[in-house]
């Protein structure tokens, strides 16, 4: 019994680990610059996962596993902030548009020429027409 035991054990810390690495996983030449969880902000369920990333003399912003945002038109801004709570937060600070969320899961954007990344920390899902902040990610180290 306690073989069996032992293997799903196993198979669980490998399940585990392979599900984790699935963040993780880089181009060759990449270096992680910051990461973070995009988390739902108003009237909205959407989700994923924001990543700027340093490819050869690119900066990048990858945005993966979005889901929740529907079929409307998405913006993708990065602010001057940490993070961006409700909608006039996002008005008030000053924000760069990144360019549009692609479907159905994500994108690969140019991280936009004059964004300091020391000063421009979180990213925003926004929705133009209805002027909404859909969801926003901290950038961290």
């Amino acid at each position: 019994m306690l073989v069996s035991f032992n293997k799903v054990c196993w198979v669980l810390i490998v399940v585990a680990a392979c599900a984790s690495a699935a963040y993780l996983v880089m181009w060759p030449g990449e270096t992680m610059l910051a990461s973070g969880r995009l988390w739902p902000v108003e009237a909205a369920e959407c989700s994923g996962r924001a990543e700027l990333v340093l490819r050869g003399e690119k900066r990048l912003l990858r945005l993966s596993d979005v889901a929740g945002c529907g079929d409307r038109p998405v913006e993708v801004l990065v602010l001057a902030s940490t993070n961006a709570r409700d909608s006039e937060t996002v008005q008030s600070t000053q924000r760069v548009v990144a360019g549009a969320l692609a479907r159905p899961a994500g994108t690969t954007l140019e991280w936009p020429v004059g964004a300091d990344p020391g000063r421009f920390r979180a990213v925003t899902l926004w929705e133009p027409g209805r002027r909404v902040n859909l969801a926003t990610a901290g950038l961290r180290p």
